[in-house]
């Protein structure tokens, strides 16, 4: 195969800052022809940029790292190279990875006029049949650039003979693989094809399964060395490894592609924190780089949607950074990123993060971020550029890492990283090109790899269907420097849905020449509150917002001030934005000094509701201030009766639509929440048990709430058929396990107790029960319902019925074994999706819940992000 000979010639990026040149105060220098001996020169005014010039602009300096950092003879580009006047580098040391970022910089150059197409075109065949030659070998020193089982190793010289004794890597040939892709794509949309047969043929020959080293649960190995073999560690939890999950999954090979089995073993730790729940990786650089070249928005797995999961470590990062500013004095709303860094100590290059960091800053991983946070992040480089500038933007435009935190910097006033690291880059130059016109993921994600990986690993789409419509109802009432805002979930075309797993987008300006909800005033630390949310569509929010969290000088909200809010589902589709039908100020004085415990509920189906507030204290209380949102027709409070100052009675008469499901009680005065109030959930469905489904309180090994379980019984993850979790059965010979709930029922009706079971291929010997236990009032047993059955490696649903016996007001449902028989090997037995429903006339039923307080949808002025 030959490189066809094509005329090179460079020429400058065509965005606004080159064609501005007027609103320049320097003169940037073409690419090959380096900076003046007296230094770099700065825009005296960053901030006259606009955000589109402001991009355009750093992307210029970062293409012209790898331009300027590649061997001319194969394209390989360097690991890192300095970014201010200092001497050269000592080592001219290649990361595969940087060469894939190179290939892809090389696409998005000609796209944006950096480059001409034929020099673009040259420069990446150039690099492509450098990798694609390479000749398979796993010596300990091998001559030249090789590969192993299609891998490559992380670093070499600029001839890519192995140095350092480096691993073949396998997230670094990922990302070279991911970049060939791309760039195939890119030319063949303009006719030529050969980049396309490169990369394919490169990545053709990688063996991933392979690189499991074989082991039971499919999990991808960091590495591989001649000298010590598969050492490196496993790609067990959740990392920028997935995406070399997803390149296997779609391996064009049979013989090397994975299977399932990594991807769902795969350790994906909670991080709860206020507002947020996602998957858990400290340091942003992991989260960021899958999605560099892999579109996940409107698709999810059994685990998560995540392009959600990124925006929302992105905005837990930036409030991370926010309400650490007085500990660290490098962090604030505008200096965040906590990611891979050059560091001064320890040293070296670090993998920063929550929770273990020391006020460096990871500038690259902050700018990477725009694909997430376009507004803030130009935000924050502009702040930095005008704090900074001087120490920190250099030649290929700003410098690794930072940190002014006096207890390390030690000397003097700050400390920089000098140098600039090519896969760092190259991350942020994907990351602002994909913000802008989606080039990079786009491409590689039409592919039909990457769209059969997506298939095999239980991706689910849905781009459109299930965004909702805009937010009615959406008010305000302003108070000193509170706002207490008030909303429904929003329907879909006049539909129900339910949004499991989706966010709420709260977006405000005190700035009158602000009308557009994706900008903001500088001076707060967000312009977006949001928060995780699954509920049904209508259902009622509160929410309040205190000025004074927002690190701000007003006191007050001033005339100007202006409110948006958007919605979107699980699979990250947002509705469009709705500004505030009606912004009022009124006071509103505090009632609820404290209520922590229940709130005991007696309700009929189409008839009264009589509620019991228990372990509260009221300073006073009128039948005025008690209000009932959620699914409810004409419903109105009957009466009210304080039976003594800590708990109170409230009758509430009306229609409840059985088939919706849930309502909030709200203590309130003058229409809208009260700060210090509570909001209590109030379910009444169908399913009269509690958290069917065990996806509240679960956790590995734990127990779901409402239910009781035996030793043997724990939910776990890989129980699950539906939702997250589900309960596992583990056990040896005579071990038994028993998962039970009970629930008030009324004598003479029918009921009926089901749930989903199924086992694993182990040799599971013995028979499982579900069972009814009719107990009277003092809990004493009536009488018993109960059947065995065996289980399949099929999800089977499973149930039980009977007429609840004269003198019965409990049953106490529950399903398990009496003993395990495993006859040699580990067995696993798994439930979900529970119900207990009354199958008669049910206009008179009554139902009891005994709920906690809870916060999900609400939070104080105490609250802090």
């Amino acid at each position: 195969m030959k490189i066809l000979s094509r005329e090179k010639s460079g020429t400058l990026f065509k965005g606004g800052v080159l064609r501005n040149v007027s609103r320049l105060v320097f003169v940037f220098l073409i690419f090959c022809q380096g900076y003046a001996a007296g230094g770099i020169e700065y825009l005296e005014d960053y901030s006259s940029l606009s955000d589109e010039e402001l991009y355009d602009e750093v992307q210029r300096r970062i293409f012209s790292y790898f331009i300027e950092e590649a061997n001319p003879e194969n394209g390989l580009v360097k690991d890192r190279a300095h970014n201010f006047n200092t001497p050269p580098n000592r080592d001219d040391i290649v990361s595969c990875a940087s060469s894939g970022m190179g290939i892809a910089a090389l696409c998005i150059g000609h796209k944006r006029g950096g480059i001409n197409y034929d020099e673009a075109y040259e420069r990446v065949v150039r690099v492509l049949e450098s990798y694609y030659n390479a000749r398979e070998s796993d010596s300990l020193n091998p001559d030249g650039l090789v590969h192993y089982k299609g891998f490559f190793y992380h670093f070499t010289d600029m001839e890519g003979n192995r140095v350092w004794d480096s691993e073949l890597s396998t997230i670094d040939t990922a990302i070279l693989v991911s970049a060939a892709l791309f760039a195939g794509e890119y030319f063949s949309d303009h006719g030529d094809d050969y980049p396309k047969e490169l990369a394919e043929g490169i990545y053709e020959r990688i063996d991933w399964k392979w690189m499991t080293n074989n082991n039971p649960g499919g999990i991808l190995e960091w590495g591989w060395t001649p000298e010590g073999n598969f050492s490196e560690g496993l790609i067990g939890g959740f990392s920028e490894g997935i995406l070399a999950y997803i390149l296997g999954a779609g391996a064009p090979s049979e013989s090397k592609r994975l299977d399932r089995r990594g991807w769902k073993n795969m350790y994906r730790p909670i991080e709860s924190t206020k507002s947020l729940e996602y998957i858990f990786e400290k340091s942003l650089f992991t989260h960021q780089y899958p999605l560099l070249f892999i579109d996940f928005s409107g698709r999810r797995d059994d685990f998560a949607c995540y392009t959600s999961n990124v925006y929302r470590a992105t905005i837990h990062q930036r409030r991370y950074a926010h309400n650490r500013r007085e500990e660290y004095d490098t962090y604030s709303k505008y200096s965040w990123g906590i990611g891979a860094a050059d560091s001064l100590d320890p040293g070296g290059y670090y993998a920063y993060g929550l929770y273990d960091n020391d006020g460096t800053v990871a500038l690259t991983n902050l700018a990477a971020a725009a694909h997430e946070l376009p507004g803030a992040v130009a935000d924050s480089l502009r702040y930095i550029y005008r704090n900074h500038s001087g120490d920190l933007w250099g030649k290929y435009g700003f410098s690794d890492s930072y940190n002014t935190e006096p207890s390390v910097v030690r000397r003097g006033s700050i400390w920089r990283s000098d140098d600039v690291v090519g896969v760092q880059q190259g991350a942020v130059l994907l990351a602002i090109e994909n913000m802008r016109s989606g080039l990079v993921k786009d491409k590689v994600s039409r592919t039909d790899y990457i769209q059969n990986a997506f298939k095999r690993l239980g991706f689910n789409e849905n781009r459109e269907s299930t965004s909702p419509d805009r937010i009615g109802g959406f008010r305000v009432r302003l108070s000193g420097s509170r706002a207490y805002l008030s909303w429904r979930a929003p329907l879909k075309e006049n539909e129900y849905v339910y949004f499991d797993d989706g966010l709420y987008d709260i977006r405000f300006s005190t700035v009158s020449s602000i009308d557009d909800p994706r900008h903001a005033p500088d001076h707060y630390l967000d312009y977006d509150i949001l928060f995780s949310t699954s509920s049904w569509s209508k259902n009622p929010f509160d929410i309040v917002i205190d000025l004074k969290d927002y690190d701000t000088d007003l006191s007050s909200w001033p005339d100007e001030t202006r409110f948006w809010i958007r919605a979107s589902d699980g699979y990250f589709n947002w509705s469009e934005f709705s500004e505030a039908e009606q912004i009022e100020e009124d006071f509103i004085r505090t009632r609820i000094e404290a209520c922590t415990d229940k709130v005991f509920i007696h309700s009929a189906i189409n008839e009264e509701i009589t509620l019991t507030l228990v372990n509260c204290k009221f300073d006073d209380l009128s039948k005025n201030d008690i209000r009932l949102k959620g699914d409810f027709r004409e419903v109105k409070v009957e009466s009210l009766d304080l039976l003594s100052e800590k708990e109170a009675k409230v009758e509430i008469a009306g229609e409840i639509k059985k088939d919706k499901g849930s309502g909030v009680l709200i203590i309130e005065e003058g229409g809208l929440l009260s700060s210090d109030s509570v909001l209590f959930e109030i379910e009444v469905t169908d399913n009269l048990l509690k958290n069917p489904s065990f996806e509240a309180g679960s956790r590995a090994g734990g127990t779901a709430l409402g239910w009781e379980d035996s030793d043997s019984a724990q939910t776990e993850e890989w129980a699950s058929r539906t939702g997250k979790w589900g309960y596992g059965f583990l056990g040896d010979l005579g071990d038994s396990a028993r998962v039970k709930q009970r629930v008030n029922i009324f004598e003479g009706k029918r009921y009926e107790f089901s749930f989903w079971a199924r086992r694993d291929d182990g040799n599971l010997k013995g028979d499982f029960f579900i069972m009814m236990d009719w107990l009277d009032e003092n809990g004493d047993l009536i009488h018993v319902t109960s059947k065995t059955f065996t289980l399949c490696t099929d999800w089977k649903r499973k149930s039980i019925s009977d007429v609840s016996p004269e003198g019965s007001r409990e049953v106490r449902v529950s399903f398990g074994s009496e003993y395990f028989s495993i006859s040699g090997q580990f067995c696993s037995v798994m439930f979900d999706d529970a119900r207990l429903e009354s199958r008669g006339n049910d206009s008179d039923q009554k139902i009891e819940l005994q709920l906690p307080r809870t916060n999900r949808t609400f939070f104080s002025s105490q609250d802090k992000f």
